[in-house]
């Protein structure tokens, strides 16, 4: 029995998760749901302006109670979608956590500060950046891969290749009832 591959990124804000995402979209098939997507579909729906601090705001309404909540909503419609699917935006450990137990494979996506500072502006219009409690949650999700996005465009496309290679065989380890054997993390700098 072939398992259909659920992928998601963990990372901090402009550490370039949505790059990836769309990279996996573009050449490798993949579908793509959003937590930030969600948090956008819904403000929305409430006629609410989508800027930053609207969405995290939306993030931590429609999460209430239950830090998961994000990651069962995209689980929801990962679910509805036949081939590989990447999910997009996870930053809480929980949302981890509830993931890894369906057997979804993560990378966690990293850019040096400066990097992801100099993103983030650029995308803000702004020259500050306030950082969202969840941006200090996300250093505490463990992930088997790790995939570093300020190498040149070239290399993180060969680094991406490799991962999808690797999330194949580890959904695939997890299909058959069996824990993935441990391994040292990856960081995109060599073959795994």
């Amino acid at each position: 029995m072939r398992r259909r591959v659920r992928l998601y990124l963990a990372g901090a804000a402009g550490s370039g998760k949505t790059t990836v995402a769309e990279m996996l979209v573009h050449d490798y098939g993949f579908a793509r749901v959003s937590l930030g997507g969600i948090c956008r579909e819904e403000a929305h729906r409430r006629g609410l302006p989508e800027d930053r601090a609207t969405l995290q705001a939306m993030g931590d309404a429609l999460r209430g109670p239950e830090p998961a909540r994000l990651a069962v909503l995209a689980w929801e419609q990962a679910r509805q979608v036949p081939g590989p699917v990447v999910i997009d935006g996870v930053r809480l450990r929980a949302e981890a956590r509830w993931l890894d137990a369906r057997g979804a494979v993560a990378p966690t996506v990293l850019a040096p500060p400066h990097m992801r500072h100099t993103r983030l502006a650029l995308r803000e219009g702004t020259g500050t950046v306030r950082p969202h409690a969840t941006e200090r949650e996300v250093d505490g999700i463990q992930t088997p891969l790790t995939l570093n996005t300020s190498q040149a465009e070239e290399q993180l496309a060969h680094h991406l290749r490799l991962l999808v290679t690797r999330t194949t065989l580890l959904s695939a380890t997890a299909c058959h009832g069996t824990r993935a054997p441990a391994a040292p993390p990856w960081f995109g700098t060599h073959r795994p």
